[in-house]
């Protein structure tokens, strides 16, 4: 199972969000670096002192712990700041209001240092401090900040969504083991990426050191399926990864060129039992979201399962197993005044083009939901209906009205696979491409026999853009490319 830039809907192709810039706001901000202690000692001798304490004393303080210290001397991990007339520590655990000396003088003209003082339960009066680097005194402007974590300097929100990713990751993982699922690690680095023409590849050539072998053609892997199907062929019964996955040119308000995703798969599954275990997912992170002050859309307590062809119908008054045909596809749908579809457009571009034009819309209203059984020319990697062959064993998530999760029932036939691989090399030819090489390991993988399983990929930088409300997916990630 592939997923399609989890969450990529297909407007995305259409309707690319621009970023817009916050106001620029100045504050002055000044780094306090503290440790906790147990014993007062003079500034000066601090330095010397700090090697000789027991680990105990060496205990780095978070913001929040100060309310199990007052009374106390402590010396806590900070960045002092300035709003209006009050002066307050901040670090990404919240932050506390300081009492200063009257002559500030000194903090104020050299930036970062060691603050020592005592919390009180209500504020943290501050006695001394020793400066460290006198240079990092600056009023930073919001808009000049890099878009990584040094946002958090001017964003608190910024530290909890920051936060809630991990989180998310740590339950995540604490799910699948519960399930009984084994966390698995896939390379990203691979020669053999797959061949889907929609999604450009991020390639790059190996050199051999000293002259010594041949330099060979390698790639950032989409996704980790076909390494983890070929752990299934190998005896592996329920597996799962969390970790990056990369798309060429993929940059917009939900896109990212390196986004977190997760992907699983168990042998013996079906399209229910990928639902099933979704929704519990995603019951789960919704708590969590909750749980931290956030606002995410409303998640009841059942996902709608509808049928893709159903829904379709609805929107469009087209059947999407009428025809196959490109050309007799269009036809259709312009005579119910959708359209016009450019000239050599195949199946799924015209799907696609419908699916922005009056799907998407109705697919809001009924999210969240499953939308399962995808025409023929949509199977990607799924295998089709044993009982409706023009239908494929597909399945697609929808929450707040974006794609979330793409799965399917998997097609395990050698013959069938490598016939649709070369289709899609076909494809990329056609529309000016280079595509990768045939993943020749993976099909004779098959080969050898891969049980009846099922998998479905989510991109989590996404659960956490939607969840937290934010516009742009590079507001997730703290390290995200520009």
């Amino acid at each position: 199972m592939s997923c399609p830039n989890p969450g990529h809907t297909s407007r995305d192709r259409h309707n690319r969000e621009s970023r817009t810039r916050h106001p620029v706001r100045s504050l002055l901000l000044i780094t306090v670096w503290t440790r906790y202690i147990r014993h007062t000692h003079a500034t000066e001798n601090l330095l010397a002192t700090e090697t000789q304490t027991d680990n105990a004393a060496r205990k780095v303080l978070r913001v929040r712990d100060l309310h199990q210290t007052s009374g106390h001397p402590c010396q806590i991990v900070g960045r002092l700041h300035q709003k209006e007339q009050s002066w307050y520590l901040r670090d990404w655990s919240g932050e506390v209001p300081l009492n200063l000396p009257k002559d500030t003088a000194d903090i104020r003209n050299h930036g970062m240092g060691r603050v020592f003082g005592s919390w009180d339960g209500q504020r943290l009066t501050v006695d001394s401090w020793v400066s460290l680097c006198p240079e990092t005194r600056q009023t930073i402007a919001e808009p000049e900040l890099p878009p990584g974590p040094e946002r958090a300097l001017t964003d608190t929100d910024f530290i909890r969504r920051i936060q809630l990713r991990t989180e998310y990751i740590r339950s995540t993982r604490q799910y699948f083991d519960e399930l009984g699922f084994l966390e698995v690690d896939t390379p990203c680095l691979v020669a053999e990426p797959g061949c889907d023409p929609h999604i450009q590849l991020f390639k790059t050539t190996y050199q051999p050191l000293a002259g010594t072998g041949q330099s060979t053609e390698l790639y950032l892997h989409t996704s980790p399926e076909l390494a983890m199907k070929r752990l299934l062929v190998s005896g592996a019964k329920a597996i799962y990864r969390v970790g990056s996955v990369f798309r060429n040119g993929e940059a917009d308000a939900t896109h990212r060129p390196e986004f977190l995703m997760l992907e699983w798969y168990r042998v013996g599954d079906t399209l229910d039992d990928l639902m099933n275990v979704t929704e519990g997912l995603f019951h789960r992170l919704y708590e969590h979201a909750l749980s931290q002050g956030f606002n995410p859309p409303p998640l009841p307590s059942a996902f709608q399962r509808l049928p893709l062809r159903d829904v379709f119908f609805e929107a469009t008054g087209v059947d999407l197993l009428e025809t196959f045909d490109p050309a007799g596809f269009a036809t259709l749908l312009t005579k119910q005044g959708l359209g016009p579809y450019p000239e050599k457009s195949d199946y799924s571009q015209i799907f696609h083009q419908a699916w922005v034009e009056s799907v998407e819309e109705l697919v809001t209203k009924y999210s969240p939901c499953f939308l399962f059984d995808y025409p023929a020319p949509l199977a990607l990697l799924s295998r089709l209906h044993p009982k409706e062959p023009r239908l494929a064993r597909r399945v697609e998530a929808f929450y707040g009205g974006l794609e979330m999760a793409n799965g399917f029932e998997e097609l395990t036939d050698p013959v069938e696979q490598r016939h649709r691989f070369e289709q899609d090399r076909h494809k990329a030819v056609q529309a000016g491409h280079t595509p990768p090489p045939l993943p020749e390991g993976f099909l004779r993988a098959l080969e050898l026999g891969c049980p009846p399983t099922a998998g479905i990929a989510i991109g989590l930088d996404r659960m956490v853009q939607l969840t937290t409300g934010v516009s742009a997916l590079a507001d997730v990630n703290p390290l995200v490319i520009p």
